[in-house]
């Protein structure tokens, strides 16, 4: 029983001892209860916000001085003050943020107290205005239109984007003097918000003048701070280009032949162009025209791509076996003609 009531009584002095015992907790709030954002604040002025120190123990706290890291000491007034704060009481404490051109705005501000537990940081969080310009077609580098015939036009779309967190406000729009005949410039003008994006018709319009360029640049004029103003614009002229191959590359040799029997082979007609090709027909020249058979045909042959065109070989007792075959296209360069050859046995 003695052992028991001794028991007692020291648990009973380790608690009240526990209970006397004084904390000093410090806790810090601002915006929230881990940050104060400041917000966008323009280079040159400022930005005053509160925080609030919180004691949240049963004795005084005393706090001697608040300090900031030294990453961030140059955008913010370190506060001066120092003093207690009651038990369960709270002193708020001014801040100003005042950005300058250093890239460090997010960082903590320290508390020296007596504390015996808390927190003794808070974040502090400021921008400077920021105005991202990105310029984007096809691709993020250019806007390609492909071949379009003279005299027709084809009209594409641009994007400008604002990557950065103030309007954007875009003056003008430009084209390099070496392409202004050959595309529609954009007469826009206007804001883009902080996130935000504006879509743009860019229209295609080929010449036939001398030494036409049809590649270039478009340049937007604005307030960005930073970001790209300048996208490549890039257009062709329809490119039809007939290669004509058979044996080699400028004939085709039946060999010899007896008069009655007959001998087919092919000729093959390339794009080597930009754009489909279309073959009419293909005709023999006169002299000749006896001992073969005239191909008839009408086909479109696709851009890169070829086709086979069977020819045969009939000799007749006619001296002229030499001679040229013809295809009639809408080419724009290259070849048209191939030479032919056999002999009669």
């Amino acid at each position: 029983m003695k052992k028991m009531l001794k028991f007692v009584f020291a648990l009973t002095v380790f608690f009240s001892m526990f209970a006397s015992a004084g904390t000093k907790i410090l806790n810090i709030s601002g915006d929230t209860s881990s940050s104060s954002n400041f917000g966008v604040v323009a280079v040159g002025q400022s930005v005053t916000k509160q925080i609030t120190l919180h004691n949240y123990g049963n004795e005084t706290l005393h706090v001697s001085q608040l300090y900031l890291h030294s990453s961030i000491s140059s955008n913010y007034d370190t506060p001066t003050w120092s003093g207690d704060i009651a038990p369960n009481s709270s002193k708020n404490i001014s801040v100003t943020f005042r950005p300058t051109d250093t890239e460090y705005y997010n960082g903590a501000i320290y508390v020296e107290s007596d504390m015996t537990g808390g927190e003794y940081d808070f974040n502090l969080e400021g921008a400077i205005p920021t105005r991202i310009l990105r310029v984007e077609g096809n691709t993020d580098s250019e806007l390609n239109f492909g071949p379009v015939e003279l005299g027709q036009s084809k009209t594409k779309t641009i994007t400008l984007f604002n990557d950065g967190n103030s309007p954007l406000t875009v003056s003008s729009l430009y084209l390099h003097p070496s392409i202004i005949v050959n595309y529609d410039n954009p007469t826009w003008n206007g804001v883009i918000p902080a996130d935000g994006n504006k879509t743009l018709d860019i229209t295609f319009r080929p010449t036939s003048t001398p030494n036409s360029i049809y590649d270039g640049t478009l340049y937007v004029v604005s307030n960005m701070t930073e970001g790209e103003y300048e996208l490549n614009l890039k257009g062709k002229l329809p490119t039809r280009i007939l290669r004509i191959t058979g044996d080699t590359e400028s004939e085709i040799d039946f060999g010899t032949v007896a008069v009655g029997d007959h001998l087919t082979k092919s000729i093959t007609l390339h794009n080597d162009g930009n754009s489909p090709l279309t073959i009419s027909s293909l005709y023999l020249h006169p002299s000749v025209s006896i001992n073969y058979d005239n191909p008839t045909t009408n086909i479109t042959i696709p851009s890169g791509s070829s086709q086979d065109i069977d020819l045969t070989f009939r000799p007749t007792n006619t001296p002229y076996y030499s001679g040229l075959v013809y295809v009639a296209s809408d080419m724009t360069g290259g070849e048209y003609e191939i030479n032919i050859k056999g002999a009669k046995e």
